[in-house]
C-alpha cells in the first residue's frame, strides 16, 4: 500500500505519513487523500496538504484572523461610545506636583505626616539597653546559643 505525508503545517496530521486507500473528489475538499489513521478508520485530507500534490501548498498566514472576524471586531469598536483622550480626564492642576512631593490630605507633604497613635520608627542605632541584655537564659551578648 502506498503511503502520504502531510505536509501542511496548519492540518492537525502534519508530519505524520498515513497509509494512502485512495483519491477522490469532494463538492468542498476538492481533491482529497483517503488516509487510514488507524486501521479500518478512514479520514479525508486535502490533496494540496500532502506530499502528492502537483504544486506545494503556500505557506500559511502569520494572521490567524479571518476577514469576517476582524469586520465584527471593527463594528465592536465602532459602536463603543467615543469618550475623549486621556486627557481630558486627568485630575492634575496647572502648578500642580506629581509622585511624592504632592501634598496630603490635610495641607501637609506626605513627608511630614505622621499618624497621632504610632511611636516614631527607631533605627539600628536606637537599640536600648533593655534589649541588648535579654537576661538569663537569653542570648545577650556573648553568648552565641551553644549551651552544650
Amino acid at each position: 500500500m502506498d503511503t502520504v505525508e502531510v505536509v501542511d503545517p496548519t492540518h492537525p496530521l502534519y508530519g505524520r505519513t498515513l497509509p494512502l486507500v485512495g483519491v477522490t473528489t469532494k463538492q468542498v475538499l476538492g481533491l482529497a487523500a483517503i488516509v487510514w489513521i488507524r486501521p479500518g478508520v478512514e479520514r479525508m485530507v486535502p490533496l494540496s496538504a500532502t506530499s502528492i500534490a502537483d504544486a506545494p501548498a503556500p505557506p500559511p498566514s502569520p494572521c490567524r484572523l479571518s476577514v469576517a472576524s476582524v469586520e465584527r471586531l471593527l463594528a465592536v469598536v465602532a459602536s463603543l461610545p467615543d469618550t475623549g483622550s486621556e486627557e481630558e480626564h486627568a485630575e492634575n492642576h496647572p502648578g500642580e506636583a506629581s509622585g511624592a512631593a504632592r501634598a496630603a490630605p490635610g495641607g501637609t507633604h506626605a513627608a511630614e505626616r505622621r499618624d497621632e497613635g504610632c511611636p516614631p520608627a527607631r533605627g539600628v542605632g536606637d537599640i536600648g539597653a533593655e534589649e541588648q541584655d535579654l537576661g538569663e537564659g537569653g542570648m545577650g551578648s556573648g553568648d552565641a546559643g551553644g549551651g552544650l
